[in-house]
């Protein structure tokens, strides 16, 4: 915000030291602050447990209200005042994105909410206006640049309708394999590895196929399709990310017997296909985001600020480009606010990528209460979910 409104380099570099050492003293006084950092450690009925007061039935996030200052006195320039206007205003909207799991509104109802905040404290009205026009990229924009990815040609889609197909068998996976060479040499050299150790060295497509298992055939053939879309080197952590995740959604789909695991592992292995946009783009954008990451954004926090949207929003536009099922497509959407959604796909996603530690977003405990209730699953249920070594994970990985 600093920087659209042109604050000179050393007031920039004040206003961020200003910002980090504030925020952690400021927070835990704010009330409603505390109240959430209690419902998140200790649960939503906290207020009965610790104060014996009846628990709230509800809850809805107030409009943000930072603390009045005083007037400044003749003393204060209107640099400050500046400066003054820009920390409680990103305090004000940082404060409501923490409340999105009790109340969903876009990033244009939480800056309407800003503008009657500003004019209620006297606050300069281009603060505001500086920091919704931090939102350059439009979800058209974002969706077009996966489009231009080098992937997905005819053979791509046959492989992916035929991996999600429950009725595939070995010979209709033989048929189709045997018309890329690339795919038909992922197979054979995942047979001869040391991971199946075979006798024999097997040749052919039928053998690999038979050996290794359908199964398995399935998972390799849709991680072979998706692959290229990674195969940058600065995408080779988001790559294994998405291999951890697929894996974690299908183990916690078959613990909850709501979601067929084979469309797990594949809603998985696509979640955040939308970060490739981000992440590939070049120029300001790019810039823009990969400073607010390095600075230790949540890639979600910084996709509000620069889209006005997540990436699973965008993530779910391209798969319906791709003619991925719609009830996909959705919980690729609602994986980031699992709370907000009635599908049962959108939570088990948000507590596989939960379980990796991916800090993609602001952590709360009450969405992931929400989400293991949406899912039918428990603590015990979660913490089993392990990638285990010798399995699965070390077949996808050869693919890397």
């Amino acid at each position: 915000m600093a920087r659209c409104l042109r604050l000179p380099p050393a007031q920039r570099e004040a206003l961020e030291e200003a910002a980090l050492g504030a925020a952690d003293c400021a927070r835990l006084l704010e009330t409603r602050a505390l109240d959430r950092l209690l419902n998140d450690a200790i649960g939503p009925h906290w207020e009965y447990l610790v104060c014996g007061s009846p628990p709230c039935s509800t809850r809805t996030a107030p409009p943000p209200q930072p603390p009045r200052r005083s007037t400044p006195g003749p003393a204060v320039g209107e640099g400050v005042r500046l400066r003054l206007d820009i920390l409680e205003i990103a305090a004000c909207f940082a404060q409501r994105v923490e409340f999105l799991p009790y109340e969903l509104l876009t990033t244009e109802q939480v800056l309407d909410e800003l503008h009657c905040v500003a004019q209620e404290l006297a606050i300069n009205p281009a603060v505001v206006a500086a920091l919704g026009s931090l939102q350059r990229v439009r979800l058209e924009q974002l969706v077009e640049r996966v489009y231009r990815l080098p992937v997905f040609p005819l053979v791509a889609l046959r492989a992916l309708d035929l991996a999600r197909s429950e009725d595939s068998s070995v010979s209709a996976i033989e048929k189709l394999v045997c018309s890329d060479q690339v795919l038909a040499g992922r197979l054979i050299q995942t047979a001869n590895s040391s991971l199946y150790s075979p006798v024999r060295r097997i040749s052919s497509l039928r053998q690999a196929i038979s050996y290794i298992g359908l199964e398995a055939a399935r998972r390799l053939l849709i991680a072979a399709v998706f692959h290229p879309l990674f195969a940058s080197a600065g995408l080779k952590g988001l790559w294994r990310h998405s291999l951890e995740v697929s894996q974690l959604a299908e183990f916690l789909a078959r613990e909850c017997r709501r979601v067929p695991p084979e469309e797990a592992f594949l809603a998985g292995l696509v979640h955040d296909v939308g970060r490739l946009a981000l992440q590939t783009a070049q120029g300001e954008d790019v810039i823009a985001y990969t400073r607010m990451l390095e600075q230790g954004c949540e890639p979600v926090f910084a996709e509000m600020v620069l889209c006005g949207f997540d990436h699973g929003r965008a993530g779910a536009e391209v798969l319906r480009f791709w003619s991925f099922p719609e009830h996909l497509a959705q919980a690729v959407a609602d994986h980031h606010h699992p709370e907000h959604s009635d599908s049962d796909l959108a939570a088990i996603i948000y507590l596989a990528e939960f379980w990796t530690g991916s800090e993609e977003d602001l952590p709360s405990g009450s969405r992931v209460r929400g989400a293991l209730k949406r899912a039918g699953l428990d603590w015990e249920s979660l913490a089993g979910a392990r990638l285990r070594p010798g399995g699965l994970a070390d077949l996808l990985a050869s693919v890397a």
